[in-house]
């Protein structure tokens, strides 16, 4: 079983392949900074914010590979016998 990756630690990941995404919405934000005012550059920051929606989705689907673990043919002839 893979241990269990950490909230921040796939955001990381996630964010790290839209670079491209967030220097277009920095480039934005610092062309003008003493403007800055909400939804000022909305459309660059939806384009991240779907960036990085996909690509915590395609981590998270990457990482929840569930093992279930069956008993062994011994343990099963074990509990019909009355054993534990």
């Amino acid at each position: 079983m893979q241990p269990k990756t950490r909230p921040i630690q796939r955001f990381a990941q996630a964010v790290s392949k839209c670079s491209a995404e967030a220097a277009v919405y920095g480039q934005c934000i610092v062309a003008d900074y003493n403007s800055v005012h909400k939804d000022k550059c909305a459309k660059e920051f939806l384009k991240l914010k779907d960036c990085y929606l996909v690509r915590n989705r395609a981590l998270i689907t990457s990482h929840s590979t569930i093992s279930v673990d069956t008993p062994s043919h011994s343990s099963k002839q074990a509990m019909a016998k009355g054993g534990r």
